[in-house]
């Protein structure tokens, strides 16, 4: 939404909106475009071409360089293309995450968990879903930070640094790891949609267990986070949530 128009303004010599809105914002395009402004510079130093009169940059630059206006359009193709070309190799870095279901079921708000440390919100804000499924998969690409032993609860991180609770069940802790199976270990790099915990959702329930699993932002005090679908039946990697 910022990038097109300010591309747009940069182009007839306003630049402030590209730099400050976007290429400063993420850094990478700021780099993209610096490095493609000095191979521009860089023709333009070695063809001696210099401009009539002091005015704007871009396209209505034109008149200032009328007396070369080939090596002006040569040295404006140079800087975008370059510029582009670094931006695509690189990557964009956005900053926010798009959170997704990690199991098969039913999402409910956290006022709704039988639990009074989740419904309060006192480990973060989040959601909880009713699994169908024994199997939690990663909801973003990141690293696992912790793992509980018994294998029942997973922490991973993201770029921006936000971390993600994945609790399986109320109380489950007491079961000492009976049911559970750990996929991932703390360190390990994790894409969207990897196996982190399996888990045997019958037996938990016939040992009277509740197998609600509650997802939480820990470090909410750093982000906002603003869920994105409303309480029903979800799959895997629908998404839930977005972090900014």
């Amino acid at each position: 939404g910022i990038a097109i128009p300010s591309a747009c303004s940069a182009f007839i010599g306003i630049t402030e909106p590209a730099l400050f809105g976007v290429n400063l914002r993420y850094m990478r395009p700021f780099f993209a475009a610096a490095l493609g402004g000095a191979c521009g510079g860089w023709y333009a130093s070695l063809r001696s071409l210099g401009a009539g009169g002091t005015g704007v940059s871009g396209i209505f630059a034109f008149p200032l360089y009328l007396h070369d206006p080939a090596d002006y359009l040569i040295c404006l193709l140079i800087s975008l293309g370059v510029s582009f070309l670094l931006a695509w190799v690189m990557g964009g870095q956005e900053e926010n995450l798009h959170i997704t279901a990690p199991v098969q079921g039913e999402l409910i708000p956290l006022a709704e968990v039988n639990d009074p440390t989740f419904r309060k919100g006192v480990l973060g804000p989040g959601i909880a879903f009713h699994p169908t499924q024994g199997k939690v998969v990663a909801p973003m690409d990141g690293k696992i930070e912790a793992v509980l032993k018994t294998g029942h609860a997973v922490i991973l991180s993201g770029r921006n640094g936000a971390e993600i609770l994945i609790h399986v069940g109320i109380n489950t802790v007491n079961l000492e790891g009976r049911y559970f199976s750990a996929k991932v270990i703390k360190g390990d790099k994790v894409k969207r949609g990897d196996v982190l915990v399996e888990f045997e959702r019958e037996s938990i329930e016939r040992e009277g267990f509740d197998v609600t699993t509650p997802m939480i932002l820990v470090n909410a005090e750093k982000y906002d986070l603003t869920l994105t679908r409303a309480p029903g039946a979800v799959k895997k990697l629908d998404e839930v949530m977005l972090i900014e």
